[in-house]
């Protein structure tokens, strides 16, 4: 039984315009952003009530959110 979700990982193309359109559907703005050279991704964390929308965007072609996206398209990344 699912008791809590902490953070949901959103695979996106394009950071800078999943924010706004994130932020528009949900109702929040202002996202804590991180760049992270080592793992290749762009991110972006909405707090949302207790669960935390985290919205990411591969740096690199081969990196695991763009193969996510070229598999099954934008949306939850699962692992």
């Amino acid at each position: 039984m699912i008791k809590r979700i902490k953070h949901l990982a959103i695979a996106v193309p394009d950071l800078d315009d999943a924010v706004e359109s994130y932020g528009k559907r949900l109702g929040v703005d202002s996202p804590r952003r991180y760049e992270w050279e080592q793992g290749q991704s762009r991110e972006a964390q909405f707090e949302w009530g207790e669960v935390e929308p985290q919205l990411c965007q591969s740096t690199d072609t081969d990196g695991r959110f763009a193969q996510h996206i070229a598999r099954h398209g934008e949306g939850l990344q699962t692992v």
